[in-house]
């Protein structure tokens, strides 16, 4: 039950509770989240090279267009890896979430995987009764890239 505070005093009090918080550098978190996706990537390429060089696999990026109430609208790439066959999306959802620094989803038809990042570090993470994620490595998404063209 509220107290004895008027509505308008409420605002004014969370305004100025607002404004005292530690002040966040959005655009830098914005340009920190873009350039981690992009070192991702690089790292996914590399890892995928001997595929690529064999045409079995080709890459390409597309922008996509991103909005969030911090960060505002900006434009990120999503990452395609294509074989004659099928194509799994790497495509970012976004970088304020709970608990972490970003969210990209892996997605193949009907399947999807989370792939986080926390600490600095990427992680596949999967939603059951609890959350559960481990590391992202080339072993690891090679796996679960391989799991997603089957």
């Amino acid at each position: 039950m509220p107290g004895t505070e008027t509505f308008t005093d409420f605002l004014k009090r969370r305004k100025e509770e607002f404004n005292k918080e530690p002040s966040v550098d959005w655009d830098k978190e914005k340009e920190d989240w873009i350039a981690s996706v992009d070192a991702l990537y690089k790292k996914i390429e590399r890892w995928l090279k001997q595929a690529q060089d064999e045409d079995l696999l080709k890459i390409q990026y597309e922008d996509e267009e991103l909005s969030e109430e911090r960060l505002g609208s900006y434009k990120i790439r999503s990452m395609h890896i294509d074989s004659e066959f099928i194509r799994v999306k790497i495509r970012p959802v976004a970088r304020i979430v709970i608990g972490g620094k970003g969210r990209l989803d892996m997605i193949c038809g009907s399947k999807k995987m989370m792939i986080v990042r926390s600490d600095d570090k990427w992680k596949f993470a999967i939603r059951t009764p609890k959350f559960e994620s481990w590391p992202l490595n080339k072993k690891s998404f090679t796996e679960i890239l391989q799991e997603m063209m089957e």
